[in-house]
């Protein structure tokens, strides 16, 4: 119920594995690759068949700017803001109010909207069929966060550090990112600034994991210094 965050079809696709698969084991397939989520069964109308099928009758229905999109937004996680949406996806208001009316992103708080975790992982892998297009989105995601990330000077004030705090998990997608592409580049101003925004967080624990999971990647990399928390 959790990780299809209570869809009727995608439950009922779910409970077909029950006489096979524990709970944990289904949720566990369901994370991996949503292609569990489909049915046996050659009763059931070919729309429904699979929720795959579902999210790929829709996405037919949308124009190539909006697959676009949508496509780009799967980067994001735990949600995005209008700006970031425009800066990394090239995401107009209109295109997103479209998206939203056909239920293929939502609201999230003010000024913050996300996907349902099964239409981001839909999304995604549109997205990695594209590879050169994937590379392109993925380095604008990692060089926004990575800007705003790099800015310790906005850690004192709440406001802005609230905002911040909304994409945690933004940032730590795009340090990951950097960390796994930009080897052998300066990257401790952005290790400066998640070091500063992890303790601003009160997330220190998590990021000293962070910070020696890095350690380990770039162990053999002259000339890059991770300071430690």
């Amino acid at each position: 119920c959790q990780v299809v965050e209570g869809s009727p079809l995608a439950l009922q696709l779910a409970a077909s594995w029950i006489k096979l698969l524990s709970p944990a084991e289904i949720a566990n397939e369901i994370r991996q690759n949503f292609d569990v989520l489909s049915s046996r069964s050659t009763q059931v109308d070919e729309k429904h068949h699979s929720i795959e099928a579902v999210f790929e009758y829709s996405w037919q229905r949308l124009a190539d700017e909006e697959r676009a999109v949508l496509r780009k937004l799967s980067v994001f996680e735990g949600g995005f803001t209008r700006d970031a949406a425009s800066n990394i996806a090239a995401a107009k208001l209109a295109i997103l109010a479209t998206l939203a009316d056909k239920s293929l992103i939502r609201t999230a708080g003010e000024n913050r909207f996300d996907l349902h975790p099964l239409i981001k992982q839909f999304a995604a892998l549109k997205l990695a069929a594209r590879e050169e297009e994937q590379r392109q989105t993925q380095e604008k995601h990692a060089s926004f966060f990575e800007l705003m990330i790099s800015n310790p000077r906005a850690f004192p004030e709440p406001s802005i550090l609230q905002k911040l705090m909304s994409d945690y998990e933004n940032a730590l997608a795009s340090w990951r990112w950097v960390i796994s592409n930009k080897v052998g580049q300066d990257i401790s101003s952005f290790a400066n600034g998640l070091g500063m925004f992890t303790l601003a967080c009160l997330r220190s624990s998590e990021g000293v994991m962070v910070f020696q999971n890095a350690e380990a990647c770039l162990r053999n990399v002259e000339h890059i210094h991770v300071p430690s928390l």
